[in-house]
């Protein structure tokens, strides 16, 4: 018999905003960020610290980590913080046997290993020995694999931890793979995070050579616009995301009130390097796979706006139907190796909330697939079935995914934008504006490919400015949407 798998708690941390009911807001009011999506430096070492802190249950400040660890570190922290405090988990429930750690990440902390590399330069041009402090070094030696054994250490956990790389598709490798632990018995609890803190000159030229960063528009910001045929690609963000999944929650699952992950399915076309195949053979393949366990309520799309979106699109209308289709990225950019779990985690609200990010009614205990891609012809797919009823005010009240989940209650999460105009100046490192959509943008946007005629819901894409002028936060009025009936 095959072991039922349930979403526990979820984290997320955006430029856009520190937990997963901030994200949500920040979608569903139609906002959207521009240029590069970086947190600003203070706010992401208070969220790391203050996720760490909770977890563990307001240790004394001498204990918290020090917020000199890499970005990546914190972005991680931060999300698996969230998600353990969600799932009302102690230091001594994750340090058993039974739990596993799943990190992915496409580039590692490659902040930290430029770092050394301009360390190291310096010392032969002063013609001193290459010596790099220990830390440094270990991170340098371990690569990818530094930021699960970074996490193991930062949070008590002595058993596996295993990395997935595999580009932009690699967080859910990584469900894949937990998945897989939890379906033969290797664990009963798998703490799946996934990380990207690579927006730095280096990439954000090597993606404009490759022809998939987005342009500049008039007012010279890049916008990602997925499922756009002139859309002209993405901009770089950073992120953190995690998710708890466990065997069989009982108690959640008579109440209806908890989100499965019913399966999840990995491919490749690998056919080019940098290319796509434009037939779409193995992504048809997973998406047939995935919608043979019941009716599709949604697609949560990879799309990042460049030419291959089409070619999903196509895939998807061909083998799902006529479901409602979105992505992510329009609004906070493209975070590579997170990009597949920040997705899922924006899936799994979906179900709760019983609307996609741009309020359309789903049936959430109906399924959802959810989609990363990524270069090398790496494809990660995960099926999610939500509530029988959605949750949306137990949510709201507890900021909670799993409502009857065994464990004390613990006090709710509240939403907390990184940017916010009581931040000190001296800690944000970009300016920043939040932005509403521009006004007269249609809310619909009709997509017409070849194989596939259907009206997307396009969320555009705060707007972060990367100039140097020093720093300057600008709230715009926005529009309330009125909650669905």
């Amino acid at each position: 018999m095959t072991k039922t798998l349930h979403i526990r708690g979820v984290g997320l941390i955006t430029a856009a905003g520190s937990g997963a009911p901030a994200n949500w807001d920040f979608l569903e009011r139609g906002r959207y960020l521009t240029n590069r999506g970086v947190a600003p430096d203070g706010a992401l070492a208070q969220a790391f610290r203050g996720a760490w802190v909770q977890f563990r249950d307001n240790s004394p400040l001498d204990e918290v980590p020090s917020s000199e660890a890499g970005r990546i570190v914190m972005l991680a922290g931060a999300a698996l913080g969230e998600a353990l405090f969600q799932a009302q988990l102690h230091p001594a429930d994750i340090s058993s046997p039974d739990t596993q750690l799943f990190v992915a990440t496409s580039k590692g902390p490659v902040l930290s290993i430029l770092q050394a590399c301009e360390t190291l330069r310096r010392q032969d041009r002063a013609g001193l020995p290459p010596v790099l402090p220990g830390d440094l070094a270990e991170t340098v030696a371990l690569g990818p694999a530094a930021l699960g054994a970074d996490l193991a250490r930062l949070f008590g956990i002595s058993t596996a931890v295993h990395t997935s790389v595999a580009a932009c598709a690699g967080a859910l490798f990584a469900v894949h793979r937990a998945v897989r632990a939890l379906r033969t018995g290797e664990c009963r609890r798998a703490l799946v995070v996934a990380a990207d803190a690579s927006v730095h000159p280096l990439f954000e030229g090597s993606f404009q050579r490759l022809g998939v960063l987005a342009g500049p528009d008039a007012d010279g910001q890049r916008r990602c616009r997925p499922f756009d045929p002139h859309g002209g690609g993405f901009f770089l963000s950073e992120a953190g995301a995690a998710i708890v999944l466990e065997v069989g929650l009982e108690a959640a699952d008579a109440q209806g009130s908890a989100i499965e992950l019913r399966g999840a399915w990995t491919g490749a076309d690998g056919g080019n390097l940098l290319i796509p195949d434009v037939s779409a053979a193995a992504l048809r393949r997973g998406l047939r796979a995935c919608a043979a366990d019941g009716p599709v309520s949604f697609v949560h799309a990879h799309a990042a706006g460049t030419a291959h979106d089409g070619v999903e699109l196509a895939a998807i209308a061909d083998v799902c139907g006529d479901v409602p289709v979105f992505s992510h990225k329009g609004a906070l950019g493209h975070s590579l190796g997170a990009a597949g779990l920040v997705a899922l985690v924006i899936s799994a609200l979906a179900h709760q909330y019983g609307r996609t990010p741009e309020d359309q009614k789903i049936n959430p205990a109906a399924n959802s697939v959810t989609l990363a891609q990524g270069f090398g012809g790496h494809i990660g797919m995960a099926v999610l079935r939500g509530p029988k009823t959605p949750a949306v005010e137990a949510i709201k009240k507890r900021g909670a995914l799993i409502a009857g989940a065994g464990g004390a209650q613990r006090p709710p999460i509240k939403p907390r934008p990184l940017v916010a105009s009581a931040q000190p100046q001296a800690q944000v490192n970009d300016r920043i504006f939040i932005s509403d959509r521009p006004e007269g943008t249609r809310r619909l946007t009709q997509i017409e490919t070849t194989a596939a005629r259907n009206e997307i819901t396009h969320v555009l894409g705060t707007r972060v400015d990367g100039t140097t002028h020093g720093p300057r936060i600008k709230f715009s009025p926005f529009r309330r949407r009125l909650p669905p009936n």
